[in-house]
């Protein structure tokens, strides 16, 4: 990578033989081909690491554009591994048509895709937090949607991993609760969450 461009890590987490994952938002002058174009280019990226930190494997997933500029250009918000030891990322993707969408994937732990899904929706949508129940391989996600008006509602959204869906289980007051994090506690279906309430004055 050339110098000016930016690499910021979002998540970490170690599988049960050690080996180390790495989730990041890089923005770069390589395009996917590994060729210097003169343009930007933005990627979600997964590394994963031995125990002595040598480089095993790195997946890049072009996004096309990230939610923020500069040095804060934002984009993953979630990395999970199962009972399986199978890696779950998730993270945001810009299109021309729906505006960002949250994305759930899942790799083998050799970093090969599984499966990838869309949250479908047509606001401006950003994950927040991720959580997994580790035994059935469903993936839950706090996404923030943000409307053309500027409104903003924060919903948990359901990654099922069989079959791939995703699905809206629960939405917030709009304009009125902000979710900060998530996570699974076994029982079932509950979720346990973080939450900050205001009010307008």
């Amino acid at each position: 990578m050339t110098i000016g461009y930016s690499n910021e890590s979002r998540k970490i987490a170690v599988d049960s033989n050690g080996n180390i994952f790495v989730l990041a938002d890089v923005v770069s002058d390589y395009d996917p081909n590994g060729l210097i174009t003169g343009s930007t280019y933005h990627y979600t990226v997964i590394l994963k690491y031995d125990l002595n930190g040598s480089l095993l494997n790195q997946v890049d997933i072009n996004v096309n554009n990230h939610v923020n500029s500069g040095f804060t250009n934002y984009g993953a918000f979630g990395l999970e591994i199962d009972a399986s030891q199978n890696i779950y990322i998730g993270y945001a993707s810009y299109n021309t048509v729906s505006d960002y969408d949250v994305i759930v994937a899942k790799y083998t732990n050799n970093l090969s895709l599984l499966w990838t899904t869309t949250y479908p929706s047509t606001r401006l949508d950003q994950g927040v937090s991720m959580a997994i129940n580790s035994s059935s391989g469903n993936v839950f996600t706090v996404v923030k949607s943000t409307n053309t008006l500027g409104i903003t509602t924060y919903h948990v959204v359901k990654f099922s991993n069989t079959p791939v869906t995703a699905s809206l289980i629960y939405s917030f007051e709009t304009g009125t609760e902000v979710v900060h994090s998530m996570k699974y506690d076994g029982g079932g279906s509950r979720l346990c969450s973080w939450l900050q309430t205001y009010k307008r004055h």
